[in-house]
């Protein structure tokens, strides 16, 4: 169908919103397939020069049948990782003898810019509001990108998650924006001291980018606004060397400076692979505060002091795979562009994952998975206490089974659930069906719980998914005073319509038992090459407010 995803590998993270025109084309045949790419050098950083050695590989699966193959599978191929996943760019075959040393680099601007009306509706009050932005990026040479903002849209409405939840907690949503995307990768760090997203309102921006054979850098500049500085100046620095082939070492510089005081951030950082399948990273930060700050659960406090470090190992090769970090987070570490889950925390974690393959018999795949933590304050008391224990085997006949036990202590509340799943028909997503069952306690209310979700496809072009989420809710069991007990629901309804012309529209809809709402109907247009155009309408209920917008954008590239 021609369906095309790229990313691109950092020392700790991938970035998969990396994102790179390359045409494909694809045929089916009675008894085969057939694909050709042609990825253009010039869309890669690469080192200029004769006699050049890259990496290359190629992996098919076939799903329904339990068989995968490598074009190249070398433990001993010479290509360093710089990623986590054991057996990776290590197993690449290898391209010898490039003559890189004339490839022209386009150094063409690639410009994008946008406009965009929104008309909002809350508690009586309206709100118009008119936007324009752009975004540029230029190839400085075969190593480096530089990339320019001025007042980019927050929210790529295209991609960004569109669902409500039962409880509100802090979700981590990935970037779309175009001006973070490119190098995003440089940027990540084993504890996540930089997150975007933190940063609403952008004037302007510049940052440069760089990678060569032994190196990677970026610098980032902003003046805008975010969740926790308000206005603010944010810098941004990250440098890595590989020492040697199998070290990396690196430092970071986050800074931002608000009108009444600063909050910086610097580390160190390292990555040694001390087998094939058997690395050791660590890291080390310091946080420095000064002016009034608003903490949880205390009045503004002026200035502020933190650390945090983490050292782990990470193992194993395919079917086990495991992670053992010690990790120790100060009181107050509260980096303005981090997403730091936890504070004034000390301990372990282990992670260990089987995911076996079996070919021929009933079985397809034995799976597991084991998460132990556990985090007392830097005052000797036991904080968290979390055991997640999951395992389920797949079966020829297209049913998979599942059970799992969660025990989570949050001071001052024991949390625990058991259920089992089950999913029929996972390799057609269309066809799918995915249930849940599970009982247990939360904050000393016990429960029992049901999920249903069922995609489905109407027709060659409409697909529509339907997620149930219900729990019953019992507190008189917990020692409540004759409460009686609670239906606790949530549903969500997608249904989407894609056109022959590269035209979609989408409707929303998610309705739960505590008064909250969201309907959505989204129509957008999308030509990768020249421009896209989203129409929006919203109808949101959250926390007794109701809030309804309709939004136009238009985005042209150039």
């Amino acid at each position: 169908m021609g369906v095309r995803w790229d990313a691109r590998d950092g020392v700790y993270e991938q970035n998969y919103s990396y994102d790179v025109v390359w045409p494909a084309a694809t045929k089916i045949l009675e008894d085969r397939w057939t694909v050709e790419m042609a990825i253009p050098i010039g869309a890669m950083l690469f080192n200029r020069g004769e006699n050049q050695t890259w990496g290359l590989n190629f992996r098919r699966r076939a799903r329904n049948a339990n068989i995968s193959g490598n074009w190249n599978y070398h433990v001993e191929a010479g290509v360093p990782r710089r990623n986590n996943g054991p057996k990776a760019t290590a197993d690449f075959g290898l391209l010898t003898g490039l003559d890189l040393s004339n490839v022209n680099v386009s150094r063409r601007p690639k410009v994008e810019t946008f406009t965009s009306m929104t008309t909002t509706q809350r508690e009586g009050d309206l709100d118009n509001k008119f936007a324009t932005g752009l975004d540029v990026e230029l190839r400085l040479g075969n190593k480096w990108v530089a990339t320019f903002t001025a007042n980019p849209d927050f929210g790529q409405i295209e991609a960004d998650s569109d669902d409500i939840e039962l409880r509100d907690v802090e979700r981590f949503v990935p970037e779309r924006r175009p001006f973070f995307n490119e190098g995003s990768e440089l940027f990540q760090t084993p504890l996540n001291i930089y997150n975007s997203r933190r940063i609403l309102d952008i004037r302007g921006g510049a940052k440069v980018t760089g990678t060569g054979k032994n190196w990677t850098m970026g610098l980032l500049g902003l003046d805008g606004e975010s969740t926790r500085s308000g206005d603010a100046q944010f810098t941004v620095a990250r440098y890595t060397q590989n020492v040697s082939r199998k070290t990396q070492l690196g430092g970071v510089f986050i800074n931002a400076g608000r009108q009444d005081g600063y909050n910086l951030v610097t580390g160190l950082d390292s990555r040694v692979e001390l087998t094939q399948s058997l690395s050791w990273t660590s890291q080390y930060l310091r946080m420095v505060d000064r002016g009034e700050r608003a903490t949880d659960g205390a009045d503004s406090i002026s200035g502020m002091n933190g650390h945090a470090w983490t050292t782990g190992l990470q193992g194993g090769a395919k079917p086990l795979y495991w992670e053992l970090d010690f990790t120790d987070i100060s009181e107050h570490f509260d980096p303005d562009l981090g997403f730091i889950r936890r504070q004034d925390v000390i301990g372990p974690k282990l992670e260990v994952e089987l995911d076996w393959d079996q070919i021929g018999g009933p079985v397809e795949a034995y799976g597991g998975f084991l998460q132990i933590r556990h985090f007392q304050n830097h005052d000797g008391e036991t904080v968290l206490r979390d055991v997640d224990i999951f395992a389920d085997i797949e079966l020829n006949n297209d049913h998979d089974f599942g059970v799992f036990r969660r025990t989570d202590f949050r001071r001052p509340f024991n949390n625990h659930e058991t259920g089992f799943t089950w999913e029929y028909r996972r390799h057609e997503r269309l066809k799918a069906w995915e249930t849940s069952v599970s009982w247990g306690e939360f904050q000393d209310v016990p429960f029992k719980g049901l999920s249903i979700e069922k995609p489905f496809g109407i027709g060659k072009r409409h697909t529509a998914e339907v997620e149930l989420t219900y729990r019953r809710e019992s507190p008189g069991e917990a020692g409540g005073e004759d409460e009686d007990d609670e239906d606790v629901w949530l549903v969500r309804f997608v249904n989407e319509y894609t056109f022959q012309w590269d035209g979609r529209v989408r409707f929303i809809l998610e309705e739960t038992s505590e008064e909250r709402h969201n309907r959505t109907i989204l129509f957008a247009y999308e030509d990768i090459a020249k421009w896209d155009l989203y129409f929006l309408l919203s109808d949101i209920q959250s926390r007794g407010e109701t809030t309804r917008g309709a939004f136009v954008k238009f985005v042209r590239r150039f």
